[in-house]
């Protein structure tokens, strides 16, 4: 990250400025560590480096080099604090940092794919996204709560805070708990693969499901997917003709 911060307008040039870099990273405060790395290393802060006065040198080749990592330094600076803000919003843009009280109502929204209890409606696409509100009766911590399901749900009750949304106001529609598979039916079961890929360094396969159109197919993860489904076992077929699961 350190050479592309630097060498967007200068790629020519980055040969030369590693020992710099090296340097600036070293001695910079790392959030994770809560130090700088120098500092775990040596064992104390790393020595401040003077900003050069301009021709204080009679050596013009010193004078030319101490000039240049002056503005090299700076300019590192400036473009991995740029670097980080753009981290950030990014993060920001898929994480919110909201925390439930006990007895807070919120909506919930499940994956029918993923909670093999719930049935799968014909026309999944325009089915509700969120159920609910639920009322929270149990903090497992600030990014998992238990919430009070109905008598008959087949659902485990504690969800991830993404999955959940604050209720808003009073006058709110209560919408119906997803329909359940009864004790015996049943469950959703995959039909073939319709394509792979890898998506940081996991195998996803495109699942088309048993009773449903290739429309409704979804990406699951290949290892999940497996355990999921223990009776069944991928066949070695061309990915291009689809691949087939059978039972074992």
């Amino acid at each position: 990250m350190y050479l592309r911060c630097l060498t967007g307008d200068q790629s020519k040039e980055w040969v030369k400025w590693i020992p710099w870099i090296k340097y600036s990273y070293n001695t910079s405060y790392q959030s994770s560590i809560k130090t700088t790395p120098f500092n775990v290393v040596y064992g104390q802060s790393p020595p401040n480096l003077l900003s050069y006065v301009l021709h204080t040198t009679a050596v013009d080749a010193v004078d030319k080099a101490l000039v240049e990592r002056d503005a090299l330094l700076q300019t590192v600076k400036q473009r991995l604090v740029e670097a980080q803000h753009r981290m950030k919003r990014v993060y920001d843009l898929r994480h919110r940092y909201e925390e439930f009280e006990l007895g807070d109502w919120v909506y919930l929204r499940l994956q029918p794919y993923r909670q093999l209890s719930i049935k799968i409606r014909k026309n999944q696409k325009l089915s509700p996204k969120c159920y609910g509100p639920y009322k929270v009766i149990q903090k497992i911590n600030t990014v998992a709560y238990k919430l009070e399901l109905p008598s008959d749900s087949r659902v485990h009750p504690v969800f991830h805070i993404s999955l959940l949304k604050k209720r808003v106001g009073s006058d709110v529609v209560v919408q119906s708990s997803p329909p359940c598979y009864a004790v015996g039916d049943p469950s959703i079961a995959p039909q073939a693969i319709l394509e792979r890929k890898t998506h940081k360094d996991q195998c996803e396969v495109l699942v088309h499901w048993k009773g449903f159109s290739v429309a409704d197919a979804t990406w699951e993860n290949l290892q999940e997917l497996k355990v999921r489904y223990p009776h069944f076992t991928l066949e070695d077929k061309d990915i291009l003709g689809g691949e087939e699961l059978s039972r074992s």
